[in-house]
C-alpha cells in the first residue's frame, strides 16, 4: 500500500489544471543510428521518442528484446 499526496500547488481536486504538451516521435527502427534519430528529432521539438521495428522485419518479439540501443559516441548533447 502506498499513499498518494495531495497536490502541491493548492489546485482543488475538482478543478481543471493545464499541462504542457509534449511532443512524442513515433520512429521505425532501421536506416541510421538510435542516437541519430533521437537527435533529429530533439533538433525538431520532440520531448520523447519511441522506436519501433522496421517494416517487413522477420524479428519475433522475444528477439526484439535482444536490440540493444547504445551511444554511437555521438549522443552526449542528446538531452
Amino acid at each position: 500500500d502506498y499513499e498518494v499526496p495531495p497536490p502541491d500547488n493548492g489546485t482543488a481536486l475538482n478543478q481543471i489544471v493545464e499541462a504542457p504538451l509534449l511532443h512524442i516521435l513515433l520512429v521505425r527502427r532501421g536506416g541510421c543510428s538510435f542516437v541519430t534519430k533521437v537527435k533529429v528529432a530533439q533538433n525538431k521539438g520532440a520531448h520523447a521518442v519511441i522506436i519501433v521495428d522496421k517494416k517487413g522485419s522477420r524479428f519475433t518479439a522475444q528477439e526484439m528484446r535482444r536490440i540493444i540501443m547504445a551511444d554511437d559516441g555521438f549522443g552526449a548533447s542528446v538531452k
